[in-house]
């Protein structure tokens, strides 16, 4: 297997992964059972929909992961940046803020999601420069 190939696979795999993560800390469900009712229903709405969109474009971005597909690479990197900034906000309790402490499965995950958006961000800017350069 060519290197490219499997670099690319990688992204893949990175994209897909970093969102089964963020999937599986869905409100309310077994991981993420912290309390947000005393957020305006407006902006955790928005803020949810924007998690919501960002899952689906990286999974969209995962399947679209081909030589040549400069766009892609670029909306990887800003899909590596968002998925890490989501993370680390969270992580520093600066949003979404709640009384609740953060249940230890759902640290676990965000630190993997973290550490994962590092790598996907890098392989994504290797790409869209091997790209740009005629590769």
């Amino acid at each position: 297997m060519d290197k490219p190939l499997l670099s690319r696979i990688s992204l893949s795999l990175l994209l897909f992964a970093s969102f089964v993560l963020l999937a599986s800390l869905v409100p309310g469900g077994p991981i993420e059972t912290r309390d947000f009712s005393h957020i305006n229903p407006a902006i955790l709405a928005a803020f949810n929909l924007f998690l919501a969109t960002l899952g689906i474009v990286r999974i969209v971005a995962a399947f679209l992961v081909r030589p040549g597909s400069t766009p892609v690479y670029w909306a990887s990197v800003v899909i590596g940046f968002c998925y890490f900034l989501v993370y680390v906000l969270d992580l520093a309790n600066v949003f979404p803020k709640s009384p609740d402490s953060m249940p230890p499965l759902l640290l676990v995950i965000e630190l993997i999601g973290t550490i994962l958006s590092i790598p996907l961000m890098g392989l994504s800017v290797l790409h869209a420069r091997l790209v740009t350069r005629g590769w």
